[in-house]
């Protein structure tokens, strides 16, 4: 509400209906049984009925309006690739001359690309100096231009109270946004300063137009919009995907020119088309390329990742039996990208063990199953969930079962120590992902177990003695003090895990070794050899190139154990936990079917 004679306004009106109160008040203060004297009557709803009217308009927003001649005004810079650099310098200038020129009480300065960049206010009394009017758009959007998106922006900037002003320097050449529509629905003045467009030979790909949708097999067109200061010749280059399917040598005149060509999309459900163009005489690099998404539809496709693929034939056959599109790949073809999986309704894990996959792609398909609707199927098996090393993975976030089974009474108990290498190149990442992984595996083992850790650099230091797993918080606690630092030398360590399992009670005794370095020589043989006798396992991790690959899977061989190599310290914790399964024999509950 805001009649222009009256020198207030009320921003919420429809509060006034609150005034409804006030013959209320009236009716029930002379039905008032207080003694008082008519004076005092009467100053007592005097006073209520002006509380009631001062809440009602504090509520209605009530703003009283003076007149103003303090002038607020925003240069809007454009910084996009097509002004040239002598135009910029004549900007600041402008700007320079007019903040002193334009009597304005405030000046504000942006610059702006693609989207506009940070407001920055000065007072008109004390200018920038040349070549820092308004802070810097965004480099990697300057080679389009949106006047509008600056616009509102400028305008948003503006505060009450002022007389708004908008000054746009820019030579005029948008490449998205509405410039008019921003500016009338603003309802600020806006002026405009032309800057002379860099006359550099330039040739820039401006877009690419592809349907959103088509079906599979169906001709489609793919269409490069090149814009062009003057005439030339051009090589344009259309890919799908990675995969190169039009190389054509164009010629190209001062303007737009467009150029079509035909494709079909056969077997993915999502393509990306990017097209470039090529000049020798071009300045800009940067906007040579530009690309589009196009969806297909048809047959349901399906993803198997099985790490013997000969294993699913049946499964295959009965899919494309009811005309579903399967293709199978083995872990290494886990898709890595988000546009590959969703190119398929379903992604079927059969028996892969998380130890095969990286933490990206496991990160990929939760993305996948979660944030896009995509299916997922994990097959069970001695290398999935509990047993594939699951445990507290991003795909275990999105199954509807767990990979941590608690031990049953009758399970057989396990002692299992952990020999972790703290040496100094362990430092960083790798110690911290290592102590991650024990904790994991002390807390997949059950109440019966029994658990020790031992980390060895140049010397051996028990982190905890052999313990019950009934106090594992004590155990927890004592893996987060390890510390990387010193040598390697295993042996010793190896010895003290020996020792020590021969004085433990257990039907299961198991040592997993992890270590990122060659070793100072040792009887490993011997060791694992004695390890072996007393009927104790010995699994090995190596991880990274400077492991010793070699010692480390012989020393393996002959424990009766696994060896796990990684090149990705973020993998550890799945390969602990799915160690720390495999050891305890806890994760396959085998039971006889009956009909």
């Amino acid at each position: 509400m805001n009649d222009h004679w009256l020198p207030f306004e009320l921003i919420r009106p429809s509060w006034l209906l609150g005034l409804i109160v006030l013959p209320i008040l009236v009716y029930f203060s002379f039905k008032s049984l207080v003694d008082f004297s008519k004076w005092q009557m009467r100053l007592s709803l005097l006073t209520r009925l002006s509380i009631a009217i001062l809440l009602v308009l504090t509520l209605a927003g009530l703003t009283l309006l003076t007149t103003t001649r303090s002038q607020y005004v925003v240069f809007a810079i454009d910084d996009s690739l097509s002004v040239g650099e002598e135009s910029r310098k004549a900007a600041e200038a402008f700007v320079r001359d007019a903040t002193r020129t334009l009597g304005a009480d405030k000046a504000a300065f942006i610059r702006f690309a693609t989207e506009p960049g940070v407001i920055q206010e000065e007072s008109s009394a004390a200018p920038k100096p040349a070549g820092t009017p308004a802070a810097s758009a965004n480099e990697d959007g300057a080679k389009g231009t949106n006047i509008g998106a600056a616009i509102e922006v400028a305008a948003a900037a503006i505060p009450p109270f002022f007389v708004p002003k908008i000054i746009v320097l820019s030579d005029g050449n948008q490449t998205s946004g509405d410039a008019v529509k921003s500016a009338l629905n603003t309802g600020i003045p806006v002026s405009t300063v032309v800057l002379k467009t860099r006359d550099d030979p330039e040739v820039q790909l401006s877009a690419v137009r592809v349907p959103a949708q088509v079906q599979q097999g169906e001709s489609f067109n793919v269409e490069g919009v090149v814009d062009s200061n003057h005439d030339d010749d051009v090589d344009i280059e259309v890919y799908k995907g990675p995969l190169k399917v039009v190389s054509e040598h164009k010629k190209v005149k001062k303007g737009k020119n467009r150029y079509i060509f035909r494709q079909t999309i056969e077997n993915d459900r999502l393509a990306t088309y990017t097209a470039r163009v090529w000049n020798g005489k071009d300045t800009l690099l940067d906007n040579n390329s530009d690309f589009g998404l196009v969806f297909t539809s048809g047959k349901p496709r399906v993803l198997i990742i099985e790490s013997a693929p000969k294993d699913v034939g049946d499964l295959v056959a009965a899919l494309e039996e009811h005309e579903i599109q399967v293709d199978v790949r083995p872990p290494q073809g886990m898709p890595d990208s988000l546009s590959d999986l969703q190119n398929y309704e379903l992604l079927i894990l059969s028996n892969v063990p998380a130890t095969k996959l990286t933490l990206r792609q496991t990160d990929l398909a939760r993305t996948y199953v979660r944030d896009l609707g995509g299916g997922l199927i994990m097959l069970g098996g001695d290398q999935s969930f509990g047993l594939g090393g699951y445990y507290k993975t991003a795909l275990e976030e999105i199954v509807p079962v767990r990979s941590d089974f608690e031990k049953k009474k009758e399970k057989p108990s396990l002692a299992l120590i952990l020999v972790i290498d703290k040496s100094g190149s362990m430092g960083g990442d790798k110690i911290e992902l290592a102590k991650e992984a024990a904790k994991s595996a002390i807390e997949l083992l059950g109440a019966n177990d029994k658990v020790g850790v031992i980390a060895f650099e140049g010397d051996v230091f028990w982190v905890s003695e052999v313990h019950p797993c009934s106090d594992k918080p004590f155990v927890l606690e004592r893996v987060s003090t390890i510390e990387a630092g010193g040598g390697t030398d295993m042996y010793p360590a190896m010895v003290e895990a020996y020792e020590a399992l021969q004085q433990t009670t257990a039907k299961l005794k198991h040592v997993i070794l992890l270590t990122d370095g060659q070793s100072a020589p040792g009887d490993f043989e011997g060791i694992t050899q004695s390890m072996l006798a007393a009927k104790i396992t010995v699994s090995t991790v190596g991880v990274g190139e400077g492991a010793d690959g070699q010692l480390l899977e012989e020393i393996a061989r002959i424990g009766n154990g696994r060896y796990y190599f990684t090149d990705d310290p973020g993998s550890i914790p799945q390969i602990f936990a799915k160690e720390t399964v495999s050891a305890s024999k806890s994760a396959i509950n085998e039971q006889p079917i009956t009909q």
